[in-house]
């Protein structure tokens, strides 16, 4: 996420994120690896810079064997390590497979990329979940992948409409996280773990619950802060990431929007934070129900 919360942002309302905030340290001058997702995230778990990785974009086939996760080393040292929702470092357009996973460490893995109506049955977790509850999400996911239009983001609104709390991929992740949570103690109170939960959101295309949206106001809205040119003097690396990665149909630019359309996507993506930090809230309880809160570290 982007520093929209805990950090006195009168415009959005995060109340357990300052919790961790204000009983935890907090990082004042940490800076993003990369804008863009695969990037960002082969660098997180490989410490490593994305250009280094070999992972300066999104859609990758393939994830290099010769990098190392910090989730594997966990595992080689004692660790149950399981994953909710993304990964992420390669291409996770297959509609018939999950991504294509390295030697990643983990035990437990209930993945979900974004759902797409053309995910075949037994690929997609959580599809697979919407499904047992009788859910037709075919019908959710309006448009098929083909549709999409070229050199530009999906339309505004999504094609998903606004996606009830229950049934919500959030809240899916953060489930799943407290089943994993309860295996593993369960299995061997004195293991460590880890779980890694990857909710989609707050990356587009929006879908926030409607009773989150309905909190916020469209003209209380601040305007990105995006400038014409702001990428001119940075490494080709970084340029990559956006014109290659980022205006492949994946991200939508700012340029040519209305005031209007710039004020609702920042709204619904503030809509998906705060309903993250409500997902949040109910992980923080559960651990404190559990008597875990003290002897466990929270990284957000």
């Amino acid at each position: 996420m982007r520093p929209s919360s805990g950090y006195g942002n009168t415009h959005i309302h995060t109340p357990n994120i300052d919790r961790l905030m204000k009983t935890g340290t907090t990082f004042e001058r940490a800076y993003s690896q990369s804008p863009v997702c695969t990037p960002s995230r082969a660098s997180f778990l490989t410490g490593r810079y994305p250009k280094t990785c070999r992972s300066s974009i999104n859609g990758n086939k393939t994830f290099s064997k010769d990098e190392t996760l910090v989730t594997k080393m966990m595992r080689d040292n004692g660790y149950v390590c399981g994953l909710t929702g993304k990964l992420h470092l390669t291409s996770s357009s297959a509609k018939d497979h999950q991504e294509l996973r390295a030697d990643d460490g983990y035990s437990y893995f209930e993945w979900s990329h974004m759902g797409y109506d053309l995910w075949d049955k037994g690929v997609n977790n959580y599809m697979d979940w919407l499904e047992e509850k009788g859910v037709d999400w075919h019908a959710m996911y309006k448009a098929p992948v083909i549709d999409w239009p070229p050199k530009s983001n999906y339309p505004i609104p999504a094609r998903i409409q606004s996606m009830p709390d229950e049934l919500h991929q959030t809240t899916w992740c953060v489930e799943k996280a407290m089943e994993f949570i309860t295996q593993s103690v369960s299995e061997d109170v004195e293991r460590p773990w880890c779980i890694s939960i990857n909710p989609f959101a707050p990356h587009p295309p929006f879908d926030p619950p409607q009773s989150f949206k309905d909190r916020l106001k469209i003209e209380d809205m601040p305007l990105p802060l995006w400038k014409e040119g702001e990428l001119d003097n940075k490494p080709q690396s970084q340029k990559d990431s956006y014109y290659i990665g980022a205006q492949s149909g994946m991200v939508r630019s700012a340029v040519g929007l209305t005031k209007e359309e710039k004020q609702e996507n920042t709204l619904e993506y503030y809509a998906l934070v705060e309903h993250l930090d409500y997902q949040l809230g109910r992980l923080i309880d559960y651990l404190e129900e559990t008597g875990q809160r003290n002897a466990r570290l929270l990284c957000l």
